[in-house]
């Protein structure tokens, strides 16, 4: 799914609980722009259906000149 600004979420279908990642090429380096998430896509489907629409929130990235 797209947030635009491209920036997306992925489903990863190949862990039994969908595990979810973050793609946000803004303000990262190209090896911190795709990260793993902190939720399942139950999880973020459960949210959505509640009305929350959160971007990806990419972990803090230390010692890092290129971020």
């Amino acid at each position: 799914m797209t947030l635009g600004c491209a920036i997306w979420w992925h489903v990863d279908f190949s862990t039994p609980e969908g595990r979810m990642w973050g793609w946000d090429p803004n303000g990262r380096c190209e090896r911190h722009r795709f990260f793993v998430e902190r939720f399942t896509l139950v999880q973020w489907l459960e949210d959505w259906l509640e009305g929350n629409r959160a971007f990806p929130q990419p972990p803090p990235v230390v010692d890092c000149p290129d971020c």
